[in-house]
Order: C-alpha cells, then structure tokens, then sequence
C-alpha cells in the first residue's frame, strides 16, 4: 500500500499521508515519497499543493522504531521539508 498518494485536480495538487495505522508518521518510505511529491515540477494549470492525512491524526512527526533503520537520519528530513519549502507553489 502506498505511504504517500498524489492527485492532480483542478488547480489542486492534492499530497496525502496514508499510513493511519502508525498516524502517519514518518518513515524513509514516506519521507521519500513526499520529497519526490514536491520535486515534480507543476502542472502549467496547477495553483496550490495541500498536504492531506488519511485517518484520525494529520502525522505523528518522525517514526521513532523506523528512525534507527533510517540512512539519512535527521538529514531525510530536512531535505524533505527544503523541498517542500521551496515549491513554486503555496503549500497549506
């Protein structure tokens, strides 16, 4: 099951977090994911990304038993966040 899915409507791209078993919390997979989310480029027709969550809670922050798995440690996630920060396109 994927981690992370991408949807393009309208002028929306829609990035949602679907992992509501662990809320959503991050691991390399997903952190992967939504690097590669925010590094395609948008559509000519695109306006806006928001970031969605499946399940009760929008995302537990980093998946502490994954963490130790993880290569890149915190270094994953700050390349994640960059990418996200530097979108062309507003993020809510």
């Amino acid at each position: 099951m994927a981690t992370v899915e991408v949807e393009v409507r309208d002028a929306v791209r829609s990035v949602l977090l679907n992992r509501p078993d662990k809320r959503n919390a991050l691991d390399a997979d997903m952190l992967a994911a939504l690097t590669a989310a925010f590094r395609r480029p948008p559509a000519a027709s695109e306006r806006l990304a928001v970031i969605r969550a499946n399940g009760p809670a929008f995302c537990a922050g980093l998946d502490l038993r994954a963490r130790k798995e993880m290569t890149g440690g915190a270094s994953s996630i700050e390349e994640t966040l960059h990418t996200i920060e530097n979108y062309p396109l507003p993020v809510v």
